[in-house]
This record gives C-alpha cells, structure tokens and sequence, in this order.
C-alpha cells in the first residue's frame, strides 16, 4: 500500500510518520508545522483555511499489505446499511456530547474572562485610590516640612527679640539707675 498525501504547505509527499493534523482536520508535515508555529511564531491558524487551533495532533499511519486493504474494501462491502446507519447515529450522538461540552467550556472560559475583566477594573479603581492617598501624603509631608522650617524661623526670630529686649530692659535699667543717682547727688 502506498501513502499518498501531500503537505499543503510544502506541497511535498509527506511520509506516514511525519504527519501532524489540526482540530480543522488539514494534515502537514511535521517540518513545516514546526518551521511555522514553533521556530517563527505564527498565529496558530490553518495556512490553508484559516481556522485558529489550540492543539495538533501527530498521526501515525501503518502501512499494510494489499492483501489487508482487499480484506477491508470487502469488509465495508458486508457491512449492512442498518449498521453503517447505527454507526452514523451513535457518531452524530457523541458529536453532540462533545459539542455541549465545548460550549460549556467555552462559556466557563467566557465567565472566567469577564471575572478576570471585572477584577482588573476593581484593581486600577484601587491603585487610582492608592495613587491619590500618596499624593495627599507628599502634600502634607510637604506642608509639615514647611511648617517645621517656619517654626525654627519663629524660634529663631523669638530669641533675637528675646535678646534686644534684653538689651533694652538692660539699657533701661541702667538709665533708671543713672538718673536715680544723679538724683540724688
């Protein structure tokens, strides 16, 4: 038996053991999935029909003689279309168990991004509160070492006053005590 797909992207026969399938169901080989998504970073969508994918799959084919596929072809042949319709049914039933599953999934993932929405607005309201409160703090830091710098002024200012009145109740005295004295004389 031979193996004959190609790769879309290098358009070159890929090998059964070098083949990775994407959730959209298209198959490349392993080189080129890895020069694409691994080593340059693209967005991880199909390059042939653009459907973003979280996962890839790496198939594994094994190859069998003419005589097993003849085996097979006859196989399907025998098989009844009441079973190949119970197939079908039983696929199509568990599609839709998968597809419930992926929407509730996706609404979690949906809830989870509004919760982590909601709680990146309560944070930058918090830091903007937070922002304002040091603000307000450097404000009144700054009025209270103004206010320290005017008290040593004040201080400063008293004890010169204090000094000249010093001087003036000892220039008083002494006038007091020399007109007393020449009083007396």
């Amino acid at each position: 038996m031979s193996f004959n797909t190609d790769c879309f992207v290098c358009l070159q026969r890929m090998s059964p053991d070098n083949v990775i399938a994407i959730s959209c169901g298209h198959m490349l080989c392993k080189n080129c999935f890895h020069t694409m998504y691994d080593i340059q970073r693209q967005e991880r969508k199909c390059g042939k029909c653009r459907r973003p994918f979280i996962f890839c799959i790496k198939l594994y084919f094994e190859m069998s003689g003419d005589d097993d596929t003849l085996n097979e072809d006859k196989y399907i042949k025998n098989v009844s279309p009441n079973m190949m319709l119970d197939e079908l049914k039983r696929i199509h039933s568990y599609s839709e168990i998968l597809l419930d599953e992926l929407k509730k999934k996706q609404k979690d993932v949906f809830e989870r991004d509004l919760k982590i929405i909601q709680k990146d607005a309560e944070i930058k309201v918090l830091q903007n509160e937070v922002d304002n409160y040091r603000h307000s703090y450097l404000l009144q830091k700054a009025k209270i070492t103004k206010l320290r710098n005017e008290l040593v002024d004040y201080a400063a200012i008293e004890g010169q006053l204090n000094s000249i009145m010093s001087q003036i109740d000892g220039t008083l005295n002494t006038i007091t005590n020399t007109g007393a004295t020449t009083t007396t004389n």
